[in-house]
């Protein structure tokens, strides 16, 4: 069976992130994507400690349309370096695996 996975990337604002998710969503790369508001990331950038609010969100889709899916986000995403993570799903129920792999599609851009 293929493989799906969830890609995890933070945005400034919840605007931001959602013109990138219409954008996948309309393009049938992932899912779903789930949006976690309001959280404080703390990082290191050009030799300062940071900290920021952002919204995080984990995309749902095929590991194999990992790529197309980090083409779009590198494509709309404001920041300059955007964290764009894939993370691996070692098991799922197989009716929700069966819904991402349906709900994307195979032949991206």
């Amino acid at each position: 069976m293929d493989e799906i996975c969830l890609i995890y990337s933070t945005f400034p604002t919840r605007k931001a992130a959602s013109v990138i998710i219409d954008s996948l969503l309309q393009q049938e790369l992932i899912a779903c994507a789930n949006v976690f508001s309001s959280m404080e990331s703390a990082y290191r950038w050009q030799g300062e400690i940071k900290y920021s609010m952002e919204v995080g969100v984990f995309f749902k889709t095929r590991q194999k349309l990992y790529a197309d899916v980090e083409y779009v986000i590198k494509e709309l995403h404001p920041f300059e370096n955007p964290a764009i993570l894939l993370v691996p799903v070692q098991n799922s129920s197989e009716d929700y695996h069966k819904w991402i792999l349906d709900s994307c599609t195979l032949n991206p851009r």
